[in-house]
Parts: C-alpha cells; structure tokens; sequence
C-alpha cells in the first residue's frame, strides 16, 4: 500500500507547474559614440516616464525610478500570502495589486556597452488591515529588450505602442 501512496504522490509532483523562466538581457553593445549612447539612453527614460535620481555622463552612470505604474507586461508580481493574526482565527488572503514601481540603473562601459540593472516591485493591499506593503517581482525581460531597441533606433513592435 505504502509503495502505491509513494507512486500517486511522484506523479502529483510531476504534475505540478514548472516556474516560468524568462530570458532577461543585462547588457548591449552599440556601434555609436558614448555620448550618443547617453542622449538616446535619457531621451528613452524621460519619455517613458522616469524620474532620473542620479545622472553621471563622465562615469557613464544612470539611475532612475519610474513609480505609480500599472502591470505593462514587464514583470511578473504575484499576490502575497497575508494572515491575520488578530483573533483566535488565522484567516488567510492575499494582497491586493495597488501599483508598480521599476529601479533601475544603467552603465555604460567600455566606451560602447550598456550594462542594465533592473528591480521590479509591486505595491499591495494587506486585505484585512487595509495597509500598503511592497512585494518584488520578476522581470520578463521585455522592458530591457525595449529599452536597448530604443537606444539603438531599432523599431519593434513592442516599441510602437505607447507605454504607461
């Protein structure tokens, strides 16, 4: 009996789903100058809508933050798990989705290479205290792939349409 519980469960764990991997470019090379690489870079992120927090041309270091944004396909949040511990009874929720927010900071080095680092959260409603909390997310990786055809004046399909 016991081998038949060990056969039914190895079957129930095969079943279960694999986590989506997604590929997420980190870094490009261009064929432009440096400085050229930082116009269209800062061109690209003001007109998506970030606030650029820290701008270096000499170090070839940006960081910028967009925030208050909706879901745009860039990444994956899913709800938290919140328990309320308020009386006898743990009840059990998840979060509600408020709002995202997207950090991000690039390099450029090596004269022609940009480096990209990118943090993706989501902002949360605790069901039973009405409270916010932040939550991180995973990044698909087509806010990257965007970003880099952009900076390259490469028109793609998901550069056509307007975003935010």
């Amino acid at each position: 009996m016991r081998i038949y519980a060990l056969i039914a469960a190895l079957a129930l764990a095969g079943c279960q789903a694999q986590p989506t991997v997604y590929d997420v470019p980190k870094s490009q090379s261009y064929d432009l100058r440096r400085s050229d690489i930082w116009d269209r870079l800062v061109a690209v992120l003001e007109a998506e809508g970030f606030s650029i927090t820290e701008a270096n041309p000499t170090s070839g270091r940006l960081q910028a933050t967009r925030a208050g944004f909706q879901d745009q396909g860039w990444a994956v949040c899913k709800p938290r798990r919140v328990i309320d511990r308020h009386d006898d009874k743990n009840r059990r929720g998840r979060g509600r989705p408020v709002d995202r927010q997207l950090d991000l900071v690039a390099d450029i080095v090596d004269e022609s290479r940009v480096n990209l680092q990118t943090s993706f959260s989501e902002r949360q409603i605790n069901p039973f205290k009405n409270l916010p909390f932040q939550t991180s997310c995973r990044s698909t990786g087509t806010f990257e792939r965007l970003l880099f055809d952009r900076i390259n004046g490469t028109p793609t399909a998901s550069t056509k349409r307007t975003i935010g």
